[in-house]
């Protein structure tokens, strides 16, 4: 079995919620957990940042576990997924996530039996479909998730409505930011 954890958006931030989300990353994990932080909805300038603001938060909530980071590179990335524990695929552009993660026809596969982590544009990409607040549409995920999910999530009735339409079978996952949903498929 898979665990997901889908986050709403923000996890950089410090708080309650946040803490709460990277404790359940690593909750039933053993001692040494490999951790491999997924950017590619990032400029590669931004990696380093990404990389402190990750080891900080995962840090902080994984009581004194033994964590080795290894940020995700498109050369061996099916490779790197098979070596870690967790899956961390963090926000940002999510059409250019969502393009670079279509290059890897075996990336749902390589995923199975591994904690796998989506914050805004990472839970998007898992989903069979998203709401895009720039393109105000549903629009197409990789379908890993059958689900539906709108992130930083306010209340919009709009919004939920749009999904709803689309995704008449699918359960539809409302996500605010700092919010976060484990689903065990």
């Amino acid at each position: 079995m898979t665990k997901y954890v889908l986050h709403g958006g923000f996890s950089r931030k410090k708080n309650d919620l946040n803490n709460n989300f990277f404790k359940e990353i690593v909750k039933k994990l053993g001692n040494e957990i490999k951790v491999l932080l997924v950017y590619f909805a990032s400029q590669e300038s931004e990696y380093k940042e990404k990389l402190e603001q990750e080891k900080n938060s995962f840090l902080r909530n994984s009581e004194n576990r033994s964590l080795k980071f290894e940020i995700a590179n498109r050369n061996n990335f099916i490779e790197q997924i098979k070596n870690a524990d967790v899956i961390y695929i963090r926000g940002g552009d999510t059409f250019k996530l969502l393009e670079i993660l279509k290059l890897y026809p075996k990336f749902s596969e390589a995923i199975e039996a591994k904690v796998v982590v989506g914050s805004s544009a990472g839970a998007y990409v898992l989903s069979k479909y998203f709401y895009s607040r720039i393109r105000e549409r549903i629009v197409n995920g990789l379908g890993i998730l059958p689900i539906a999910i709108a992130c930083h999530y306010k209340g919009k009735q709009e919004t939920l409505e749009l999904l709803k339409g689309k995704a008449k079978d699918l359960e539809i996952v409302l996500l605010d930011d700092f919010e976060h949903k484990v689903i065990i498929a």
